[in-house]
């Protein structure tokens, strides 16, 4: 048997470890709560559910706010012809530059200016200009196909 003394502190000791389990044991049941209460805000947030309006705010950035000639709505300037003027006036007009340009696109990017091209010849045709630009012969289109077709017509 031990002594009274060791007893006690024996005693203690196992009071202690009762008591630091006890706590541990409600700690461990707040995080519970606390988990699952942020799952469910995480998942109320993918459902679109979690209504906070304060994080999306709808700011234009500077460059959105800057209005230029063609945003203006009695603008007439069409920015595909006005590219498709310019591609085909540099290669009409410097040559070796042009070619600098175009010469390293990829198939996809050739793919996408042959659409840009494609899109000003149906705005020019679209509004009759097509053959009255003294800038526009065959012999400097971009697409020939194309203009050949718009030849026709």
């Amino acid at each position: 048997m031990l002594p009274k003394k060791a007893y006690d502190e024996e005693e203690e000791e196992s009071d202690e470890e009762d008591i630091e389990e006890k706590a541990l044991g409600s700690d461990e049941d707040e995080v519970d709560e606390e988990g699952a209460s942020y799952l469910e805000m995480l998942e109320g947030e993918s459902d679109g559910s979690v209504d906070d309006d304060d994080d999306e705010i709808d700011e234009e950035t500077t460059l959105e706010a800057f209005d230029t000639e063609m945003d203006k709505s009695d603008c007439d300037m069409d920015e595909y012809v006005t590219f498709y003027r310019v591609m085909t006036e540099l290669e009409s007009g410097d040559p070796n530059w042009y070619n600098q340009l175009i010469g390293h696109l990829t198939e996809p990017q050739q793919k996408e200016l042959k659409e840009v091209v494609n899109t000003a010849l149906k705005c020019m045709q679209q509004k009759g200009v097509l053959f009255f630009l003294p800038w526009f012969t065959a012999d400097n289109c971009l697409v020939p196909d194309v203009c050949m077709l718009s030849e026709k017509q």
